[in-house]
């Protein structure tokens, strides 16, 4: 998240940061770089069956997974995409695979190979 921050010309982005791990988020947080202005970071498991209490339905410009869907079990894969897709059009990049869902739950493309994804607003 903060190559993100640092990197944007938007002073008003805001990124939100979840694992599951809650050592993964204190990591995140005791960052000297964490501004909680401009970025939260949360435990949230994805395949759970609801989305975080802070973040409303479809508030979303977009979510990245990163290395995500392989560390959960491939019977959790759907959920954790709706779930996603809940908030957001939902942008899922894994180790080297690209997939893309609209609002709709459409899938647009999968197994893609990218050399690099870049996000503006």
């Amino acid at each position: 998240m903060f190559p993100l921050l640092q990197e944007s010309k938007n002073p008003e982005l805001f990124v939100y940061g979840a694992d599951f791990s809650s050592t993964a988020v204190d990591v995140v947080k005791s960052n000297p770089n964490y501004d909680e202005a401009r970025c939260k970071a949360f435990v949230w498991d994805l395949t759970s069956s609801s989305i975080p209490d802070d973040i409303e339905p479809e508030s979303l410009d977009f979510v990245v997974l990163i290395f995500v869907l392989s560390a959960i079990h491939p019977d959790t894969w759907k959920q954790a995409v709706a779930n996603a897709h809940k908030v957001s059009l939902v942008c899922v990049v894994t180790h080297d695979n690209f997939l893309f869902v609209d609002r709709d739950q459409h899938l647009l493309s999968t197994d893609v190979k990218i050399r690099w994804c870049c996000i503006a607003s």
